[in-house]
């Protein structure tokens, strides 16, 4: 594929993953506070949330083995509705327990979507400089999902959270537009399967990423947004200021991806997540909002240049990108994702709020102790 034809795909593919990422962000703030506001407990919040991102990974998984066969276009163009319904169905029904599954079943598969396909587009398409374009593709979900989060806590501050669901649908839609310009090429694997290779260092590298994701979902899926606002007494939109500028550090260490490429990726994904893990741990013990902020900041940072390593990762550990990304996503990420928010709602209640951040500390430096096992 040519040069120009690579930019133009990697130009709709970002503009779309803006949008689509600006919809699930926004609705991975509103939901978890949309069901605290209406009597959900932080353990119900956990319960819910771990049963319905685990339903989510069969719906996960197996699309994405499916898009090894007939391509990934279609795939873009069902987790882009996804996010559509569920925020329709958040809208229009009342949030009992069941109701709550379905809608975090389609948000949670959609939102782990972008950061899947970003991976197999690189190593499919961008191999030569792998670290610097998952970098811009993981920028540009960023944006789109760092202002989300400022909307959104705009949006529920001003029209409640009914019509925030509303707005969130119509962005959704809007994120399809791009995809209907991207040619559609099928992916011929020399051998497919079903069935992965359950090797010792791809099942090392599922258990890696189940520990980061345990670290990081505890703290970010509600712990993170619920802190800010019950015990420091936030309003939403200030919340959503705080988590914005957050993000920002995500950017500019995405933006810094390049170095993956020039140097030895694997000390640098060592050293980010590590690095991230007691900056967060700080943010929950310093109880003064601008150091919070900055140590937030720096946090995402670190753990976003490391997060642009990763395509180095599942080029070594993969051999049919859809089927095992989305396997390593799904057991590690999504499952991870999932006994995440469980656990913090378990901590909170019964050691408060600070202790959530020591406890994902220790999960994000435990996962890059078993990653450093894995390829030192």
């Amino acid at each position: 594929m040519r040069g120009g034809k690579l930019t133009g795909m990697k130009t709709l593919l970002s503009i779309h993953w803006i949008f689509l990422s600006m919809a699930t962000w926004m609705m991975g703030f509103l939901f978890p506070l949309y069901l605290n506001s209406v009597g959900f407990s932080e353990i119900q919040l956990g319960n819910v949330f771990i049963i319905g991102t685990a339903l989510s990974t069969v719906v996960f998984i197996t699309l994405f083995v499916h898009s090894d066969l007939i391509g990934r276009k279609f795939y873009l163009v069902v987790f882009g509705l996804f996010v559509v319904l569920s925020s329709l169905i958040a809208a229009a029904l009342p949030p009992f327990f069941f109701l709550a599954l379905f809608v975090i079943l389609f948000y949670m598969a959609t939102r782990r979507s972008p950061w899947t396909f970003g991976k197999i587009f690189v190593i499919e398409k961008f191999r030569r400089e792998m670290g610097r374009s998952y970098g811009f593709f993981g920028a540009s979900m960023t944006i789109g999902g760092s202002a989300g989060v400022f909307l959104a806590g705009v949006f529920v501050d001003s029209f409640g959270f009914g019509y925030s669901f509303l707005i969130c649908s119509f962005i959704g839609l809007i994120s399809l537009l791009p995809i209907a310009f991207l040619s559609g090429e099928k992916v011929k694997p020399q051998k497919f399967s079903f069935k992965p290779k359950f090797t010792k260092i791809f099942t090392g590298f599922i258990l890696h990423r189940f520990m980061y994701a345990v670290g990081l979902s505890s703290l970010l899926v509600f712990a993170l947004p619920l802190y800010l606002k019950n015990e420091l007494l936030l309003p939403y939109t200030l919340v959503g200021v705080v988590m914005g500028v957050q993000y920002i550090g995500s950017i500019l260490g995405f933006l810094s991806g390049g170095l993956t490429d020039r140097h030895d990726f694997r000390r640098i994904c060592y050293i980010g997540i590590s690095l991230s893990g007691l900056l967060f741990l700080s943010a929950g013990l310093v109880g003064f909002l601008p150091l919070i902020i900055l140590a937030l900041f720096l946090a995402e940072f670190a753990h976003c240049i490391a997060a642009s390593a990763l395509p180095h990762f599942y080029r070594r550990v993969s051999t049919q990108l859809g089927r095992d990304i989305s396997i390593v996503e799904s057991v590690g990420i999504t499952l991870g994702g999932s006994v995440g928010p469980w656990l913090s709602g378990l901590v909170i209640s019964f050691a408060g709020y600070p202790s959530v951040f020591a406890f994902g500390c220790i999960f994000l430096v435990g996962s890059a102790l078993v990653l450093y096992a894995l390829f030192k």
